[in-house]
């Protein structure tokens, strides 16, 4: 069920899990679940992310250090959602942003999070969506993640689904999203993105081993999709 309420915090929808049969809400995060939604990030996210994960990001303090900054600053855009479950515990969340046809590109510190830029840079350049879609902003994301005893409820499904709604409210006409792990491009295809761009991690080696090459990602991945759903 999706709500029309228009204050901010906002919740969004409320599911039943397909497992549990328990109650679920998607809304909007808040800072009492900032800390909730890093932890997160740092023990899960960037374990199983695969260009995060390949890279050992986990165990790099100064990679964290600088993404924890930028996730910061991601949640101060009251952007992002958190699913919650009936004790208003983080059972997952999606971290979402807004990109602008004038923004500053990002000055990468550390040499993991560069490489992960450029790749993402590569594949921007090569299906620009300011281009491709004539528009001057987008919504975006910096990573989605189900927290590991909440899997398979559909948590992931509604948090993608509910972008639908938080572009409308931000008059937003395009949703644009990296996915280079295998399960979440199923997902988001089985939801119905379309397809921008996609190149395999083995061709991006090809291009320049050192800036984008990531050793033995394809024992999890082949390759990484930019996709996106466009409301018009």
């Amino acid at each position: 069920m999706y709500s029309q309420q228009q204050s901010y915090p906002k919740i969004w929808s409320t599911f039943t899990g397909k497992k549990d049969r328990k109650s679920y809400e998607i809304r909007d995060a808040r800072e009492e679940h900032y800390e909730a939604m890093t932890q997160g990030m740092i023990n899960h996210f960037l374990r199983e992310e695969p260009t995060c994960k390949y890279q050992g990001c986990y165990d790099d303090n100064e990679f964290i250090d600088e993404l924890k900054d930028i996730w910061l600053a991601c949640y101060k855009r009251k952007m992002s959602l958190v699913c919650l479950d009936e004790s208003s515990n983080v059972a997952g969340f999606l971290l979402l942003t807004k990109e602008e046809i004038n923004d500053e590109p990002i000055i990468a510190r550390n040499e993991k999070w560069k490489k992960i830029c450029d790749i993402i840079g590569y594949i921007s350049t090569q299906k620009n969506p300011f281009e491709t879609f004539k528009i001057t902003e987008y919504l975006s994301d910096l990573g989605m993640l189900v927290l590991p005893d909440y899997r398979g409820q559909g948590i992931a499904e509604h948090l993608l689904n509910t972008c639908d709604l938080v572009a409308k409210q931000h008059k937003l006409s395009l949703l644009a999203m990296t996915f280079s792990s295998y399960m979440s491009q199923s997902l988001a295809h089985k939801l119905s993105f379309l397809e921008l761009y996609r190149i395999s991690f083995e061709e991006l080696r090809k291009i320049d081993a050192v800036k984008y090459g990531i050793d033995n990602i394809e024992e999890h991945t082949k390759d990484i999709q930019y996709l996106y759903r466009l409301y018009r």
